[in-house]
């Protein structure tokens, strides 16, 4: 198939705009409806707000807990979703596991 101009691809309310089963390459992705690159790490301890700062928790390996100081040298990052904010970028595979992850 050649193609001669743009192409776009629109899914419906529920389904992605592009689904591609395989690798895709691309020489620039501009990311226009978020802001934000997330990771599904586990959180420890009560609820954490949208916005807050969270740090590697020793006690939890592959668990994230809020940081309890200033200019914290542990930050792995901020709960996404604050003032409304949404994940633009999710990092993430289709096997990944709620099971403890430790480094070999």
């Amino acid at each position: 198939m050649e193609l001669l101009g743009w192409v776009g691809i629109t899914g419906g309310l529920q389904t992605p705009d592009v689904q591609v089963s395989g690798t895709t390459q691309t020489g620039v992705l501009k990311i226009t409806g978020g802001a934000d690159v997330a990771e599904p790490f586990e959180v420890s301890g009560a609820d954490i707000s949208q916005g807050a700062v969270v740090v590697i928790d020793e006690e939890n390996p592959g668990q994230l807990k809020l940081s309890q100081q200033a200019y914290d040298t542990r930050v792995a990052g901020i709960i996404s979703g604050a003032n409304g904010v949404q994940p633009g970028l999710t990092l993430a595979t289709p096997t990944w596991s709620k099971a403890v992850r430790t480094s070999p």
